[in-house]
């Protein structure tokens, strides 16, 4: 007769994770870590051009400024470009343009544009511009 060891009897107690399960946890925390890093740097393109905006809108209003303190019998019409600003990697194109509107030669119009790379497309550009209307009896 034959005899029954104990090793068919014995269940195992050693605790642990299996090869598989090792695997598949390690790739979960792979595609979450990937998915935050490709966030993060469409978090940083969408910063950089916020800033950029706000530093156009800056220029623009500035420039705005400025053109419209000079004094109504100063704007001559036409269009000219105004400033190259570059802010940090950035290059700013700003152009004023200025036309009396309809037949009333006591109003003119007012357009500061400026122009800008975006930081997600190199090859496409921002624009931002400001409208407004000067007339002779502000001066």
């Amino acid at each position: 007769m034959k005899q029954k060891t104990n090793s068919t009897l014995i269940k195992s107690t050693r605790a642990g994770f299996t090869l598989t399960e090792v695997m598949i946890a390690l790739a979960l925390i792979g595609i979450g870590l990937g998915s935050t890093i490709v966030a993060m740097g469409t978090a940083i393109g969408w910063v950089k051009e916020l800033k950029n905006r706000q530093y156009a809108l800056h220029t623009a209003r500035e420039n705005m400024e400025i053109i419209r303190t000079s004094g109504f019998r100063n704007l001559p019409a036409g269009t000219w470009p105004y400033t190259n600003v570059i802010e940090g990697s950035t290059n700013f194109a700003t152009e004023y343009t200025i036309a009396v509107s309809g037949v009333n030669t006591n109003i003119k119009d007012l357009a500061v544009k400026v122009g800008w790379a975006k930081t997600t497309d190199s090859t496409a550009t921002n624009e931002l511009q400001l409208v407004t209307t000067v007339s002779n009896s502000m001066n």
